[in-house]
């Protein structure tokens, strides 16, 4: 069958254990040609018996097909959810310069990708304060200082990521957040925003305060305090366990009441207790 992908040569539809590697041994590790991905589960793969180094296509990439026109690259461009990016080094994004493995447009034969959010990009772009109009171009590098900044918000930007240029002064430069309308700006996810959005994230999570514990509001006075009541406390307990155990011991009913006395009046001690170490720990947090 002919396909778009590798219109000189006819394409063959072969299971992918049959097909030989390019020195004729058997191909144990298969990629496709297109998106690059490894074939490990697929059972059928188009395959051209012509090309060296061999041409494949997995199922998906067969059906695939270029259909979309950019105004800046002379073939049609076919749609990818995922390229693999780690088999070889793929051309960035052709609008923003940024790296391009995720929703986007590709012509592989000549390795060029754009993401789907760029490629509405406008080419040129007017702005109200200046009288010139701007031209999109994926990079621009005009010293080695290493510092650059957008001219229209003054702000520090990317120096090998996408801008647009003045035509009539190269040298006044802006971000695509310095001209674009929010439409193009608003979206959190656009690519050239990724970097910028995780840099920020970053800065807020090393800026948020520790959650204090309990133990930084008490300063060494009022931990002895606390600790001195915890003690009268636990006195207070151990003695009404006493008395319990030998009202359980006594049968005569004057001793009874005598003890039953006890365990009131230790009773009453420990919640005496309880009181002042609740009012310690509120005023030790308010202060």
């Amino acid at each position: 069958m002919k396909h778009p992908f590798q219109p000189q040569h006819t394409l063959t539809l072969l299971e992918r254990l049959l097909l030989p590697d390019d020195d004729g041994s058997q191909k144990k590790v298969l990629h496709c040609s297109a998106c690059l991905s490894e074939m490990k589960d697929d059972v059928f793969v188009l395959h051209c018996n012509q090309c060296n180094p061999s041409f494949n296509l997995d199922i998906p990439c067969a059906f695939r097909e270029p259909t979309v026109k950019y105004d800046r690259h002379d073939h049609l461009l076919a749609l990818y959810d995922r390229i693999n990016t780690k088999l070889v080094d793929v051309s960035p994004c052709a609008a923003c310069n940024t790296d391009c493995d995720v929703y986007l447009y590709r012509c592989f034969g000549c390795d060029y990708n754009i993401h789907s959010q760029c490629l509405n990009l406008p080419l040129t772009v007017d702005f109200d304060d200046h009288v010139d109009p701007f031209t999109l171009v994926n990079s621009l590098n005009e010293d080695e200082s290493g510092m650059y900044h957008c001219d229209i918000c003054e702000e520090r930007r990317e120096a090998n990521h996408g801008l647009y240029v003045c035509q009539e002064c190269p040298s006044f430069v802006s971000h695509f957040e310095g001209v674009l309308s929010p439409s193009y700006t608003d979206e959190k996810d656009q690519p050239w925003m990724r970097r910028k959005n995780r840099e920020y994230r970053e800065t807020e999570k090393k800026a948020e305060p520790k959650t204090p514990t309990l133990e930084l509001y008490f300063d060494e006075k009022a931990a002895l305090q606390s600790t001195a009541i915890f003690s009268q406390l636990g006195m207070e307990i151990k003695k009404i366990g006493e008395t319990v155990k030998e009202l359980l011991e006594e049968t005569h009913q004057k001793e009874v009441t005598e003890k039953l006395e006890k365990i009131q009046l230790s009773h009453a001690q420990a919640q005496i207790m309880l009181r002042k170490l609740r009012e310690l720990t509120i005023v030790t947090l308010i202060n």
